[in-house]
């Protein structure tokens, strides 16, 4: 991989966690739980930003994961476990770091009265040693670690993905699709969207999907509009409690070509990017920080200056902002005061 194609992974990877911060920026949910009227256009916002435009961000991240993973990958047992000892660093021991952390503060915090009010899910000290470990490393109180959990165990069996990958090309791909679609079962370890979109990745990597180079080659304008106009197609209510997206994985491989493609336009903005490029090493601090704190702020803001359509509106845009500079600045330091510590909780990455 040459360093112009490392360093565009590396800062989309980033963007999209930026993305990611605003998709649990959404106030809809507060809204709905407070009885409070929604003005519709503060909504319609909140609901294109992070429904719309940024719902590409974490099946980004599991199609880039799988990219990268299978650079020199090979179905034997040496490349395996090589493999396995690197995201053993990269991912395992900060799982394993970020959810005890995490775990321990939520504890801490629901014995202090006047904190109690900003944990969401406590843990209960009083259950069995081996459900406190469910708790606390199954699903884990910093709920994003989910993606993570998922990564582990896709790349566990990736040799099984590759294989399929190799022998049927797009085959595996639509089955993952209609299973993804139809099927009521879903594993505790494992969502069905990330394999679906692990195994894109995967077929990416192996030129297994003929389309890609058609859209790729397409007019970046219009690849935006498709994929904002396949992304606000209606759902299906073939469930009628959840009701069956059939466009959803066609948007987001559209939205993901669309920010590859505009990336290449945007590198005569050369301050936004020498500013995305040079914070890109702390994606993952970002990633492990920003829940709870962006919740924690939240719930300060609205108990400060109370729940209105303009308090949401400003938290909305305002607090990712503020968690985005809190990390990266808490990154910096903590990467040059306490770097063996720091590079442990983020894997290593540089």
């Amino acid at each position: 991989m040459n360093e112009y194609l490392s360093k565009k992974i590396k800062t989309l990877s980033f963007i999209a966690m930026i993305m990611v911060v605003f998709i649990h920026s959404y106030n809809y949910t507060l809204s709905i739980k407070t009885d409070f009227k929604i003005n519709p256009i503060y909504h319609a916002i909140e609901d294109f930003i992070s429904f719309h435009l940024c719902r590409i961000a974490v099946p980004g991240f599991f199609m880039i994961s799988a990219y990268l993973l299978l650079f020199e990958y090979q179905l034997t047992i040496i490349s395996y476990f090589k493999k396995i000892k690197k995201r053993i660093r990269s991912l395992v021991i900060p799982y394993l770091l970020w959810s005890s952390l995490w775990s321990a503060v939520f504890i801490l915090i629901s014995y202090i009265p006047q904190l109690k009010a900003y944990v969401n899910n406590p843990i209960a000290l009083t259950s069995s040693f081996g459900h406190l470990l469910l708790s606390v490393y199954m699903h884990p109180v910093c709920y994003q670690f989910w993606f993570i959990r998922d990564l582990i165990v896709l790349i566990g069996i990736s040799p099984v993905l590759y294989y399929l990958i190799q022998k049927t090309g797009i085959v595996v791909i639509g089955f993952a699709y209609l299973y993804l679609l139809f099927s009521p079962f879903e594993l505790e370890v494992l969502h069905n969207s990330s394999l679906l979109y692990f195994l894109i990745g995967m077929a990416i990597h192996c030129g297994k999907i003929p389309v890609i180079p058609f859209i790729l080659k397409t007019n970046t304008i219009i690849l935006g509009l498709l994929w904002l106009g396949v992304s606000y197609m209606p759902k299906f209510p073939i469930y009628p409690c959840n009701p069956i997206d059939f466009a959803a994985p066609i948007a987001i491989l559209l939205g993901v070509a669309f920010v590859w493609k505009v990336y290449d336009y945007c590198k005569k903005y050369k301050p936004l990017i020498k500013h995305l490029e040079n914070n890109a090493s702390y994606s993952f601090f970002l990633f492990g920080i920003h829940e709870p704190l962006l919740i924690c702020l939240k719930k300060t803001c609205f108990t400060l200056i109370g729940f209105s359509n303009e308090a949401r509106v400003l938290a909305y845009f305002v607090l990712p902002i503020l968690v985005y500079r809190i990390a990266i600045n808490t990154a910096a330091y903590c990467s040059l005061k306490f770097n063996p510590l720091y590079k442990l909780f983020v894997g290593g990455r540089t």
